[in-house]
């Protein structure tokens, strides 16, 4: 990305699926924040709707941006959660803020209990 030579292993050549090499993080975050991971090239494209947009729906709503569990307030860290799982379901009444650490708790808790009800009915 920068120009700089760098020297790199057989086995390093190898092992990289892009056949792109780096001379640091940095400038293989600058390559994957180009056009190549953008919409539908993305992975995880799935049609045009994002976080980004789920954010707007709350926001045009006026719905206060603080984690409905823990109450942060800090914008950085608060995501938009499905209460049904449904992310077609956009309806104000399905939406809730979560921060980051919050999401996880909640999706880590409620697979952990769909995990020991299928385990008491074996």
């Amino acid at each position: 990305m920068c120009g700089k030579s760098i020297y790199r292993s057989r086995a390093d050549l190898q092992k990289s699926k892009s056949k792109k090499y780096f001379c640091n993080k940095s400038c293989q975050t600058i390559w994957r924040n180009t056009l190549q991971y953008i919409g539908p090239r993305h992975l995880n494209w799935r049609g045009g709707f994002s976080s980004g947009s789920y954010r707007a729906f709350l926001r045009r709503a006026s719905k206060e941006e603080v984690c409905s569990f823990c109450k942060i307030t800090d914008k950085r860290v608060l995501v938009v959660h499905h209460k049904d799982r449904n992310h077609l379901n956009n309806r104000i009444s399905n939406l809730m803020w979560l921060c980051h650490n919050c999401h996880t708790v909640l999706h880590r808790n409620t697979i952990l209990n769909v995990i020991n009800r299928a385990a008491s009915k074996l």
